[in-house]
Parts: C-alpha cells; structure tokens; sequence
C-alpha cells in the first residue's frame, strides 16, 4: 500500500537516476570533448558510434548507460505508480519505449559516418527505425507532458520550464525531420533536439511526481 509521509529512498534514487540518465545523453558535449572530428553542421550525433568509428566505444557507452538509467529510474519512480493519473502512466511507458529504442539504435549502427564523402548513403536500415521509435516515444512524452501542464495537473515551481522544454523538444523534432527530408544541413538542429531530450529525461522525476504531492512526503510500505 502506498502511503504519504516519509521521503522514499527508491523513489529519491529514481528521481536522481533520470537526472543523470539526462546528463549521459548529453553526447554533443561529448564531441566537444574530442575536439569535434565530425562536422557538426552537417553529421548526425549518431555517426560517432557507427561501426567503423574510432569514437564509438565512448558514444555507445553513453547512450547505452543512459538508456539504462533511465529505464532503472521510472522502475524506481513506479514505486508510487498507483498514486499515477492515466497520463502519467502513459508517459512512464513512453520513457520506457525510449530506452528501449535506444538501445536498439546503438547495437544495431551505421556502417560508417555518412557525413564522411566516402561513407555511402544508406536507405531505411533497422538504426534508423529504432532512432525514428525513440524519437516518437520521446514526442508522446512531451505531448503528453503538455497535456499535463495544460490541465493543471502540475503544483510545480518549474511547470512553465517543463512545459517550455517540451515544446521546443517537439518544435526541433520537427525542424530535423524537415531538414532530413528536404536535404538540408540536420547537425545543429539535432544538437539542440538532443539537448532538450535531455532536458525531458532529467524532468522525469518531476512529471511523474504524484499530482499534488512533494516527493518529500513520498514514502512506500506493504
């Protein structure tokens, strides 16, 4: 039975896990790191852990950890699922779908960075659906999320910047599939997709918090 009073410690866990499940995601940072050896106007994150990278071990790593984290954190967050509207149980399952996706979309890459001349161009492969899945998932969320938002379903000091992010996640989610689809340059507008997916994977803990309810007074017992 869950009861309101005490802080839990698996749902503390949980809410730090989506934090730095958020932070992990982060792979234009990454690059930065490394000095930037894709074109970062014209390559996809993604190519940094295309088979033949010399960068994948790093790239797949961090998205793979991050996949992990997160999944782990809204199975600890779910320790008050019962507390969840209908919605929220609907945005769990998105996250989940994600992380799911993404590690499909790191263990099944590219052949080579097809921002590279040599690298051929490839048609529909199994990474670019699992990427288009993790894509959509993530989507769901921030819709979702703004269904929330607009029904007062937040008691929240950072609802707007909640809400704000999901947006403009949403809003550049649709600039790269422009882009993808009209040939133009997709690099930059997917770094900043990927940092306000980050965004979204670090506000988890705060969009499945129980409506009303401070995680502070959050505790489980049977």
């Amino acid at each position: 039975m869950v009861t309101i009073s005490p802080s839990s410690h698996v749902y503390r866990l949980g809410l730090w896990l989506c934090v730095i499940s958020g932070l992990m995601y982060a792979s234009f940072l990454i690059e930065a790191v490394f000095n930037f050896p894709l074109d970062p106007a014209s390559s996809y994150l993604s190519e940094y852990f295309a088979r033949d990278s010399p960068y994948r071990l790093v790239f797949a790593t961090a998205d793979l950890l991050s996949a992990a984290l997160v999944l782990s954190g809204i199975i600890c967050l779910a320790e008050v699922f019962t507390l969840w509207n209908k919605v929220q149980i609907l945005i769990a399952i998105g996250y989940s779908v994600f992380a799911i996706a993404t590690v499909f979309d790191v263990t099944l890459p590219l052949k080579c960075a097809e921002s590279l001349s040599y690298c051929e161009q490839t048609g529909l492969t199994a990474h670019m659906v699992a990427s288009a899945i993790a894509n959509i998932a993530l989507c769901a969320v921030a819709l979702l999320t703004l269904l929330m938002a607009y029904r007062g379903r937040f008691l929240q000091p950072n609802t707007s910047v909640i809400a704000g992010v999901s947006m403009l996640y949403i809003f550049f989610t649709v600039v790269v599939t422009i882009c993808n689809f009209g040939g133009y340059p997709v690099g930059y507008p997917q770094r900043i997709q990927v940092f306000f997916s980050c965004a979204i994977l670090m506000f988890a803990g705060s969009v499945l918090r129980p409506y009303g309810i401070t995680d502070s007074r959050i505790s489980t017992r049977t």
